[in-house]
């Protein structure tokens, strides 16, 4: 990857910076980018109020010339989750927290009323959830994250390093604004932007609006900021979670796995340590994983059922804030995936208390409940999610928790949307038997049985169920022939091979 922010300094003389230089040309006559000191200079200066150390200052310009612009946002967004820059709200009210945010965080010296309104309510709620959580995260970590995974913020962030020019920030603040209102238009100006642009996130912003309405056009755009900006993880991880999602897993697993190492890199962290726990605690600069980032990275595991290394890096982006309940929701399913079914049940919660009622949410907290044998907490969270998505397993899951509860009509009406849903699936012919026999009608119990034998014939549960029938009519002479069917089909054949 050539030395993006050694490139755009007028003393380079490399052969790899004078390319980049040519390549970017366009864009590089409106602004004159500073160089990689004054940039050290001017963040430690707005964010922790003094000047770098020796050491920070050869890190991190060693960093600025060494790495693509990312280095530019991992310096900025770095320096805010350090203890220090939080230790400058102490003291203050509220009002004036969020306007020293927007100082340092938007180069803001006001806030706009409805902005301030809008934080203050961000903060308030971030606060009492923190509180309640006692999870290590607070209402102010919370919200300065919240605001710097803003595009105002990073914009703000590489205009203020010469990357980027004011015209360019409007243009990326209304293509964000317009995006919630008219996906095409914002598709066309982002396409804009990225034309002469130096910011790697102008392409990711791209991507976003366009997953929402051609996939295909999203990959195409995360493929062309990769060509670009090698480094850029998140959007390797985003590309590994859409070819995932089209299928293409070994693609998916190898993008997933050298993003990891890319951040990892970042952070300077040693990923030849098997642990991913050990490796995140060892790393040198953990700071510069966003909740984002360790959120993606975390997606990523759990999609390669490495869940046990997906928590760790749940529980630091919970340290930084729950943000709109997305950490716990991915806390929750991976403690599902783990069958830790009582913390899947328990982080759900939180999700739906932030972010309110969703598949995501509901869909492992229903199955935990399940699992757990709390049969009626199961129902509600079924009543919910079914009309959010009505997967066949939610109405067999309900189905089953009825039958539990002793509640058997309610559970028939269950296996009869499935069985109109799936009218070949033997199992819910014979469920749906068993319930109507429980119940007293074994005329129905009989033809489900009889019609599970007929989709079936290699079925040997549907000769057994269909023997129990016959047995509840006192018809032995049917129902020994049955069972006789039952017990060769379990002789000649391995029990699992035709169930």
């Amino acid at each position: 990857m050539p030395a993006f922010a050694c490139a755009v300094l007028t003393a380079c003389t490399s052969i790899s910076c004078l390319m980049l230089q040519a390549r970017l040309q366009p864009a590089l006559a409106e602004t004159k980018p500073k160089s990689p000191s004054e940039i050290v200079n001017d963040a430690y200066s707005l964010l922790l109020n003094r000047k770098p150390g020796s050491a920070d200052q050869l890190y991190w310009t060693n960093r600025l010339k060494t790495f693509s612009p990312f280095a530019v946002i991992d310096l900025y967004d770095g320096l805010t989750r350090l203890p220090e820059y939080r230790r400058r709200f102490a003291g203050m009210t509220e009002k004036a927290q969020i306007a020293l945010m927007y100082k340092t965080l938007l180069y803001k010296n006001s806030v706009e009323p409805d902005s301030e309104k809008k934080w203050l309510d961000y903060y308030k709620k971030a606060t009492a959830n923190a509180a309640a959580d006692k999870a290590g995260a607070t209402g102010l970590s919370d919200t300065i994250e919240a605001i710097v995974s803003s595009a105002d913020h990073v914009m703000g962030v590489y205009k203020a390093a010469g990357l980027s020019t004011q015209q360019e920030f409007d243009a990326v603040h209304a293509a964000e604004l317009l995006s919630a209102k008219d996906k095409v238009k914002a598709t066309e100006a982002y396409r804009r932007i990225i034309r002469t642009t130096r910011v790697p996130e102008t392409y990711f912003y791209l991507a976003r609006v366009q997953s929402g309405y051609d996939t295909k056009s999203c990959i195409e755009t995360l493929q062309g900021e990769l060509d670009r900006f090698a480094d850029d993880a998140l959007a390797e991880l985003r590309l590994s979670f859409l070819m995932h999602n089209t299928g293409a897993m070994g693609i998916s697993l190898k993008r997933a796995a050298h993003a990891i190492h890319v951040s990892d890199e970042r952070a300077e962290a040693d990923s030849l340590i098997g642990s991913m726990r050990e490796r995140l605690d060892k790393a040198k600069h953990t700071e510069v994983l966003s909740r984002d980032l360790l959120l993606a990275r975390a997606a990523a595991h759990d999609r390669a059922d490495q869940h046990t290394s997906a928590l760790p890096e749940l529980e630091r982006a919970l340290a930084i804030g729950a943000g709109d309940g997305t950490v716990y929701t991915q806390i929750a399913n991976v403690y599902f995936n783990l069958g830790q079914f009582a913390k899947a049940v328990e982080f759900g919660k939180k999700a739906e208390k932030l972010f309110g009622v969703s598949f995501e949410i509901l869909w492992p907290r229903s199955l935990s409940y399940y699992q757990l044998g709390k049969y009626k907490e199961a129902i509600e969270d079924f009543n919910k999610v079914i009309p959010i998505f009505p997967l066949p397993k939610s109405y067999q899951t309900r189905a089953k928790c009825f039958e539990k509860l002793g509640k058997y009509r309610e559970a028939i009406a269950d296996y009869n949307i499935l069985i109109k849903i799936e009218p070949k699936s033997i199992r819910n012919y014979v469920a749906r038997g068993r319930a109507q026999l429980v119940i007293g009608k074994t005329k129905e119990a009989l033809a489900d049985a009889n019609l599970a034998v007929k989709i079936g014939p290699r079925f040997r549960d549907a000769y057994k169920f269909r023997a129990e029938v016959y047995r509840k009519m006192s018809n032995k002479t049917a129902a020994a022939a049955d069972q006789n069917k039952y017990e060769q089909m379990t002789k000649l054949f391995d029990p699992e091979a035709f169930d």
